[in-house]
């Protein structure tokens, strides 16, 4: 049966074609940002397990160094939230 105002391509309207890839643009969209923040982390889990073993190295009594262990363990975290919240929020893409 055919509808009026529908293209059929396979059987399937073309609007929902259409939203199909929209959903997977989207999907993309997310992987994408997905991977981004993924690497974002590993670098800074990187970067806080060297910033430990330079205040190991100094007996912990390098201000500076606490200083930059603690921006990251924040930047850490605030990555780690929108890693949490991209399914459940769109809005951190």
């Amino acid at each position: 049966m055919i509808l009026p105002g529908y293209i059929f391509i396979n059987e399937f309207p073309m609007d929902l074609m259409d939203s199909n890839s929209n959903n997977n643009d989207d999907d993309d969209e997310k992987g994408k940002r997905f991977l981004e923040l993924i690497d974002e982390q590993s670098n800074t889990q990187r970067s806080i397990v060297s910033k430990v073993s330079a205040l190991i190295k100094y007996e912990w009594q390098s201000p500076s160094l606490q200083s930059e262990l603690k921006e990251l363990i924040q930047k850490h975290e605030s990555i780690t939230k929108k890693l949490n919240g991209l399914d459940e929020d769109d809005t951190n893409l």
